[in-house]
């Protein structure tokens, strides 16, 4: 178990290399001509997770909002590596998504803890389930508060 928080934290430190106030995401998201915002939530847990978001450019039509979820050791800037012009937030939030991305915690976007630095043993101490559990659901809860709507779409890969 030991060896396990040593290499999340190690892994954490690599991704996270970028200055923690640089936001390579909202950076990308407002250079590309979109509206972007990017916003923390408190879990029922204490963690202090990070949520992106891409503002419609079309809203004639009103939509669910869609919530993206990145995969095992990246972040949502891993949306946008293949193409930033025709990637996929992009082309939600072109057809009328308000676009949503979460960033899991140990991540760069999701490094804090109302209790725990994450240098300490204490903050790495969670599972897969507890980031389905109270991530995500914070996030679709946030999500589905922030717009106003009932339900909304989501995507995530591994």
């Amino acid at each position: 178990m030991k060896a396990l928080i040593l290499f999340l934290v190690i892994i954490s430190k690599i991704i996270s290399s970028y200055s923690e106030d640089e936001d390579d995401v909202l950076e990308l998201i407002n250079s590309s001509g979109y509206i972007g915002e990017f916003h923390q939530i408190v879990t029922e847990d204490d963690y202090v997770v990070g949520v992106h978001r891409i503002l419609a450019r079309n809203q004639k039509i009103p939509k669910y909002p869609v919530l993206l979820m990145h995969g095992f050791l990246t972040t949502p800037m891993s949306f946008f590596i293949t193409s930033k012009k025709n990637s996929l937030p992009f082309m939600l939030a072109n057809s009328g998504y308000d676009v949503f991305m979460g960033s899991r915690r140990g991540t760069k976007f999701s490094s804090n803890h109302r209790n725990f630095s994450s240098e300490s043993k204490e903050f790495w101490d969670f599972t897969w389930h507890t980031i389905g559990m109270y991530d995500l659901k914070s996030m679709i809860d946030f999500t589905l508060e922030t717009t106003n709507k009932t339900k909304c779409f989501y995507v995530g890969y591994s």
